[in-house]
């Protein structure tokens, strides 16, 4: 059978070279990719994120890696900040292969279509049937479709446009689901999969295409240059002058119930926050009752309560650690129930 010619039926197969992708048929007739077929061509991504990575590790500067499995286990989206060269997509291909995730990775670029990063509807022709509509699934239908978990990274979140940024909207919103109108689908996104983007605060033009509501979806966490004695131990232990640490554990934490200390803190933080906005902090918008919620997710999936307010409440606020930043976190240094794990 030809490369381009199916066989007849509700399952069919195609065969693409060496790839052998399963395709099931939706009741308007458009064949889509089944999430079986998905997660084997995953895993053997994944293997090859093993290998990739063993020539770019990534050293933790700080407490990032962490934060990162807390919001991952609290099915929260996370934005990661920082400037050109910090290593931002070297920490998301190690964390994806720490959580043992394949990663589909979508340039953010203003030019990238929606046929590129979610799909496209092609002739094909079936036998005994003539000529049919098939939905070549992009990175993100191909993340969405996964039933055993994925990540989705999009590089520099800043960039993105059109219909690929009203993707961006369904996958991280509450309901995690990635709507395809030609094929009819509502696909929810697996709870083993995750959701992690990037900018450059420096980068002309900031974030005006993402609104404040939208990016208070995230958890933030803003990368920094590391102090000269840090970065000379990361080059040390890169190239084989210092021993390497042994990989973080990022499994799943025994679950914290959030008491009543902690949401009263969590409420008076973000009240005084508010109430200083117009005139003691230069902040992009209010924390929002949904920036709250965020914060004690992440302490229910056992990050400590200061980094918890650092990353899910305050840092959504500021494009860089400025000194909004820091006088928010004198607010929260009032407050004795968030002070645990302080650095």
């Amino acid at each position: 059978m030809p490369p381009n010619r199916l066989r007849r039926g509700d399952f069919v197969v195609e065969k693409n070279g060496d790839a052998l992708k399963t395709l099931e048929r939706r009741p308007n007739g458009v064949f889509v990719s089944r999430p079986d077929a998905v997660d084997a061509e995953l895993r053997k991504l994944f293997d090859l994120q093993k290998e990739r990575i063993k020539n770019e590790p990534y050293f933790p500067v700080g407490g990032e890696l962490e934060v990162m499995r807390a919001a991952y286990y609290a099915n929260l989206p996370i934005i990661l900040k920082g400037p050109t060269g910090i290593a931002k997509s070297t920490l998301v291909a190690n964390f994806a292969v720490m959580m043992g995730l394949p990663m589909e990775k979508v340039p953010g670029e203003q030019n990238i279509s929606t046929s590129n990063s979610i799909g496209s509807v092609i002739p094909l022709e079936v036998e005994g049937m003539g000529v049919t509509m098939v939905y070549k699934d992009g990175p993100v239908a191909n993340f969405a479709r996964s039933e055993k978990g994925a990540l989705l990274y999009i590089t520099e979140a800043n960039k993105i446009e059109g219909g690929m940024l009203s993707a961006f909207h369904t996958i991280t919103d509450y309901d995690r689901m990635l709507y395809i109108l030609v094929t009819g689908e509502h696909i929810p996104l697996s709870p083993k999969s995750a959701v992690i983007t990037d900018y450059n605060p420096l980068y002309k033009g900031g974030l005006e295409n993402l609104s404040p509501a939208f990016l208070q979806r995230f958890v933030h966490i803003t990368l920094e240059m590391p102090e000269q004695k840090k970065e000379q131990a990361i080059f040390e232990m890169k190239y084989g002058l210092r021993d390497r640490p042994g990989a973080p554990e990022l499994g799943k934490r025994a679950p914290r119930k959030a008491d009543k200390a902690l949401i009263d803190a969590l409420t008076k933080v973000a009240k005084d926050i508010r109430m200083g906005k117009d005139k003691n902090f230069d902040i992009i918008e209010s924390p929002s009752p949904r920036l709250v919620d965020n914060a004690i997710k992440l302490v229910e999936q056992g990050l400590s309560p200061y980094y918890a307010v650092m990353h899910g409440l305050i840092q959504p606020l500021v494009d860089t650690l400025n000194g909004s930043y820091h006088a928010m976190l004198k607010v929260v240094d009032g407050f004795s129930t968030l002070l645990e794990g302080k650095p």
